[in-house]
């Protein structure tokens, strides 16, 4: 599983590519907990 500091460094990078993309990896994110 990926942890939470690669989490962030992947929707930084999908945030960083475009605002669709960094919600797709917000919303895979979520469903995986990580944000939580």
């Amino acid at each position: 599983m990926l942890g939470g500091i690669s989490a962030t460094a992947l929707a930084n990078a999908a945030a960083y590519e475009g605002t669709e993309a960094a919600t797709t990896a917000a919303l895979a994110a979520d469903a995986v907990g990580l944000e939580a």
